[in-house]
């Protein structure tokens, strides 16, 4: 079998579509906007196009070009949301698989809200793929009470047990020119307001009275406008000796800042299953993660990670025990790597998803799918004007 992986930009996709490589003939990989981190494994029956992947007019177009050439058996599209996958709903391209990643999935979380026009185009888009890979139980339920039919999975991916791994940490540090002195404390989230860094900062605050000696890595791209308002907080707080804005480093980087760290903290409003989470859990680092509905399909406080709520006095008090319980840590350390091995192998949960969508391709060859002339007219309406305005516009 041969498919299509659209991936519009983001990194784990590129992994992924690596690790389907293993279980399909060909994996025709177009990349829709710049992906940060490595480049692809070369790799049998691997091919990558980035010839799509700057801004430029009429890319849905071309997109459909491109596909039309490859002549795959199936599309998978990551992210359940945006013009890539849209597109492929509008062209009636099946069979057509989805990965909802998280606020894709969750408009009412995100920032700006969503227009509920847009929420109807992405509910009627669900409804006209044929599967669907939801990266956590909770957006299996949101998606099922919205009233989605389509064949689905609860799949949290994962990542390369081998690259992310229990590491030296004072290797790790010199090989990154860090401290070894230093109690360090990792945020390796994106600095984006859902991300709530300014919590991280503020808890972090409190905790420095007490130890004195810790320093707080941000680690990870940035909205402008909300890091130049951390800038200004970390002014106001006096912290500028203290925190270390590193912003964005190559993803091959990223396993060795995990090891390198004494705390990693994750406290995002908004996942489906965040990888970083899953990232530190291999790497057999402490973890404090906020206390959402999907980091706690996984997360047992005290047991394999620390959880808080998403506010700064639960944040520090949570912190402030880590750093004074050596022997907590250790043991939510050496559980969490458990957690990863069993839930975050990336071979292992290709191979479920290929399992499932391969059986999807065979039976769409039988049978086409049934789609109802009304669904895909309704869509296409609604669709039409940002189809339009998408190929006029540089994107």
């Amino acid at each position: 079998m041969k498919i299509c992986v659209i991936n519009p930009g983001i990194h784990h996709a590129r992994i992924r579509a690596e690790a389907l490589a293993e279980h399909f003939d060909e994996v025709h990989c177009i990349d829709t906007a710049l992906t940060s981190g490595r480049t692809h494994l070369s790799l049998p029956g691997l091919f990558v196009y980035t010839d799509l992947a700057r801004p430029m007019r009429a890319k849905g177009i071309k997109l459909k070009r491109l596909i039309d050439s490859i002549k795959p058996d199936g599309i998978v599209c990551h992210f359940a949301s945006g013009y890539h996958y849209f597109d492929q709903v509008f062209w009636g391209e099946h069979p057509l698989a989805t990965v909802a990643m998280g606020h894709d999935v969750l408009p009412e979380v995100s920032r700006p809200p969503v227009h509920p026009c847009y929420t109807a185009l992405q509910r009627l888009a669900w409804n006209n793929s044929d599967f669907i890979s939801a990266k956590s139980k909770t957006l299996f339920k949101h998606l099922r009470k919205a009233g989605i039919t389509t064949p689905m999975q609860t799949n949290y991916w994962g990542l390369d047990l081998e690259t992310f791994s229990p590491g030296d940490q004072m290797t790790a540090r010199k090989a990154l020119g860090l401290s070894t002195t230093e109690v360090l404390i990792l945020s390796p989230r994106k600095m984006i307001r859902r991300c709530n860094i300014d919590i991280i900062i503020d808890a972090f605050a409190q905790v420095r009275k007490k130890f004195p000696h810790t320093r707080l890595l941000l680690l990870g791209g940035a909205d402008q406008n909300y890091f130049n308002s951390l800038k200004k907080q970390i002014h106001t707080l006096g912290l500028e000796n203290a925190v270390s804005l590193i912003e964005k480093v190559p993803q091959e980087l990223l396993a060795r800042y995990l090891q390198a760290s004494d705390l990693v903290i994750s406290l995002a409003s908004s996942d489906g299953f965040s990888s970083t989470i899953l990232e530190t859990l291999a790497c057999q680092r402490p973890l404090i993660a906020g206390e959402t509905e999907q980091t706690l399909e996984l997360l047992q406080h005290k047991v394999n990670a620390l959880t808080c709520q998403l506010n700064a006095s639960s944040l520090s008090e949570v912190m402030i025990e880590a750093l004074e319980d050596h022997r907590l840590t250790k043991k939510i350390a050496a559980n969490g790597r458990q957690t990863a091995l069993e839930e975050g192998d990336l071979r292992k949960n290709a191979k479920k998803f290929a399992v499932q969508f391969s059986d999807i391709i065979t039976c769409c060859r039988k049978k086409k799918p049934a789609r109802t002339c009304l669904t895909k007219s309704w869509f296409r309406l609604v669709y039409a004007p940002y189809f339009l305005v998408n190929q006029m516009r540089k994107c």
